[in-house]
């Protein structure tokens, strides 16, 4: 993503929301491990006890599938046999 579309508003969208600064800080790490581009809009808000819509992680359109699928799939450190 260039940096003119990485500050571009039209083509993007919410991936998911959060209640905390931190937890959208480690689900941005995790997209962008994946290489997918991400930033959070109202942190600050938050922060200061202002927002009623949570912490919201946005990324270009065209990666939202990849998106979810890197936030949202079980982790493989999950050991399901209890």
């Amino acid at each position: 993503m260039s940096l003119a579309s990485a500050l571009s508003f039209d083509d993007d969208d919410v991936v998911a929301t959060f209640d905390s600064l931190i937890e959208a800080e480690l689900a941005r790490g995790r997209l962008e491990a994946e290489g997918i581009a991400a930033r959070i809009a109202d942190g600050n808000i938050v922060g200061l006890g202002l927002s009623l819509g949570g912490v919201r992680l946005i990324v270009a359109v065209s990666d939202l599938g990849a998106a979810r699928a890197a936030l949202f799939a079980p982790s493989a450190l999950v050991d399901d046999d209890g």
